[in-house]
């Protein structure tokens, strides 16, 4: 009986990593302002010439994330991969506006310069900068928590005698 059942956990563990192609995103991530490429960095200031700039980042997929504009809050939805994009419906004026992205909990904040006469090209050399973790995968710890939960399993079949070594 434990032999099937420890056969029926290993397969269950291989279907599980063999038919599952998804990425399942982990994180909320700014990642262009625009065609200016955030890399996911966090800079307490941004400088970009357009003045109706499309924000895009990732979160975690379906989920709503909350745009603030100085005073103004939008919102846009995750699709299906965890991607979204927000363009604000009017354009903005040139200058400082304080931006606001919020999804689960999770804020991201900071100024955004406008404009192609705004830029102080001294700030954005001396600035410095956080990253937020990489939007990544759960299957590392899946196949960390598995290959340990078979272990025990196995280890435990092996001291009961219901597997034999060799």
């Amino acid at each position: 009986m434990r032999k099937k059942l420890t056969a029926l956990v290993v397969l269950a563990l291989a279907f599980l990593f063999l038919n599952f192609s998804s990425v399942f995103a982990s994180g909320f991530n700014l990642k262009s302002i625009g065609n200016l490429n955030t890399d996911g960095k966090l800079y307490p200031q941004w400088w970009y010439s357009s003045l109706q700039p499309t924000f895009a980042g990732e979160a975690a997929a379906s989920s709503a994330i909350d745009i603030t504009i100085d005073a103004e809050t939008y919102q846009a939805t995750t699709d299906i991969d965890g991607n979204w994009s927000f363009t604000p419906p009017a354009t903005l004026s040139a200058g400082d506006h304080s931006i606001t992205l919020t999804n689960a909990g999770s804020t991201i904040s900071f100024t955004l310069t406008l404009g192609s006469d705004n830029v102080d090209w001294d700030s954005i050399s001396s600035s410095g900068s956080a990253t937020l973790p990489t939007v990544g995968f759960v299957w590392p710890t899946i196949f960390m928590v598995s290959t340990g939960l078979t272990f025990i399993l196995l280890s435990h079949s092996i001291e009961k005698g219901i597997l034999k070594k060799g």
